[in-house]
Formats: C-alpha cells, structure tokens, sequence
C-alpha cells in the first residue's frame, strides 16, 4: 500500500535502523536512497517536532526577505554568521573574510550586508569584477564553520545526543545512482570503448532511478514552508549534533540541513538553501559566545534584518 501523503500523528516515528528507506509498493524494489546516512542518524516521518518552528514563522515581504521568515520567534538573541567569500584555482580553494573583501570597497559589514553590497555589483556572479575573489557557497555550510558551530553549541545544550535536522528535499545528490555510478568511471577510463555504452545504459537506469526517487521522496511526509511561495519543503531526520557536518549523499559532496536544533531547543541553527549566511538563535551567552570565535565572521542581527 502506498505510504500517505499527509503527515498524520504518528506515522510511526523513525524508521528501523536496518531498513533505512521508505518506499511505495514493492519497497524492495527502490533505490536505497538514504543508505548514505550515517548509522547514528536516522530518516523521521513524524514531522510535528518542526511544528514550533513554523507556528512563528512570518510571511515574506515585499521590501526584502526578513530573517523572521525563516529563523523562528522566542529566542533571547540572533546572530548572523558569514560564510567566507571562496576562490578556487582548480586544486584548492582559498578563502577570504567578507571584511577584508568589503574593505577594498569601503563596505562595512552590517546585519543586512549582502554580497552585492561587498562586490558593489547587482549580480551573485562577480565574474566581471576584476580582482574579487569568489562569491560565498549558496546553502551550503564551509566544514570549517560547521564544525565550530557543532564545537560552540554542543556545550549549550542538555541533549547533544539528540538533535533534529531539516533537510531540503530539492537537493539532487539525495539519492545514491550517480555515486554508484562514478564508481564506474575508473574501470570506464581503462575500456575507453565501453565509456558509450555504459554512458547511455546508465543515462537509461538513471532516468528509472531517478523517477523511482522522486516517488520516494514524494511518499515520505515533510516539512512544509507556513506561506508557500517558493514550494520549500524538508524532510527531517534525527541523530547526535556532530551529524550536522557529515550529511554525505554522494562523498564527498555534503548537504547542510536548513534547519537544526537539538532536543531541548536551547538553539537553533538556519542556513536558507539560497542564503550565503547562517544565522544561530539562542541565550544571551550563546550568542555571545559565536559572535566571540576567532574562527567565525558574524554580526548580531534581529529578526528584522535583512537575509543574506
């Protein structure tokens, strides 16, 4: 029988930790779509644990996106961490702060600075800039900065071994064909005169694993946007709150959740899948102490503030 659509209560919880998809029909038939999660995270199909974090969510606004659209009410404090412009030189990347960049434009960092404002450009694209390193990754959190995020905030919390992720279902690399497939690509390399064949076998078998995907995904009951506009919807998962940096659909390629907090709500980190910042609600002393790490540009922000 298909699974509902509609995230009744209690649709059963977490799934079984040794069946770690969730299909329609013949289940064992699918792709194994979320066999790259980690052993200690696990898909949730109750998605009420999100419910407070869309209750005070605020429609979007026609003057600009607002940080309340998207970081939830009832925190004392918010701040705003900046993900560092990035240049690559085709063997590794370098990264730069956004004061540093800002000050060979005379731009200060404020709450509501955006990358257009440090480039001085009216694109996300600073190709014809001459001189300006890279834009910020969209959606995606640097490791670095994950990792010091996890480092400052799991002492903040009473339930580090149990945190909530939010993960955008829109993100290509959820299911597991074209990793399998790249696996390939080195025996490929050896028979060059197999490369075509197998290219247009696995285009064929992607296109079927890919449809069958999208109807698990479909299948699994997610969270949804309160307002709509964009279509935004998130499947959650359930583990300790070091996962928040190992989400590797396709290594090394990894997703950052949209949204994470652990069981306590002591926190709650944001990073919009279009942003090219993070933003962290918590205490007083949480706030202060990201917006105090050599290791981190952030600026406090209220809910008021522009996104970036």
């Amino acid at each position: 029988m298909p699974i509902r659509l509609e995230p009744v209560a209690r649709l059963g919880g977490a799934l079984p930790r040794r069946r770690r998809f969730v299909g329609i029909g013949d289940t064992d038939r699918l792709p194994l779509v979320f066999d790259w999660l980690p052993p200690d995270v696990e898909l949730v199909r109750d998605v009420q644990a999100a419910d407070w974090i869309v209750a005070t969510l605020e429609s979007w606004s026609h003057s600009g996106i607002r940080v309340e659209s998207f970081v939830p009410a009832g925190f004392e404090a918010y701040v705003r961490v900046l993900h560092p412009f990035e240049d690559w030189d085709g063997r590794r990347s370098t990264f730069h702060r956004w004061g540093d960049v800002g000050a060979e434009h005379g731009i200060a960092i404020g709450p509501d600075t955006s990358v257009e404002d440090v480039l001085g450009t009216s694109s996300l694209d600073p190709a014809g800039v001459v001189g300006t390193p890279g834009s910020p990754g969209e959606g995606e959190v640097p490791t670095a900065v994950c990792r010091e995020l996890v480092a400052l905030l799991s002492p903040r919390t009473t339930t580090p071994e149990a945190c909530w992720f939010a993960v955008w279902s829109g993100w290509g690399l959820l299911g597991t064909t074209s990793a399998e497939f790249n696996m390939l690509v080195p025996r490929l390399v050896r028979r060059p005169w197999r490369a075509r064949l197998a290219t247009r076998r696995h285009r064929r078998h992607q296109r079927i694993a890919n449809r069958k995907a999208t109807e698990v995904l479909n299948a699994i009951p997610q969270i949804a946007e309160p307002y709509g506009p964009t279509g935004r919807r998130y499947l959650l998962f359930r583990g300790p709150v070091d996962a928040a940096c190992s989400l590797e659909p396709m290594k090394p390629h990894r997703v950052s959740p949209s949204f994470w907090w652990p069981e306590d709500r002591a926190w709650i980190v944001v990073s919009e899948i279009d942003g090219t910042s993070t933003y962290v609600a918590g205490t007083r002393e949480t706030i202060d102490e990201v917006l105090g790490s050599t290791l981190l540009e952030a600026v406090e922000v209220t809910r008021a503030a522009r996104m970036g």
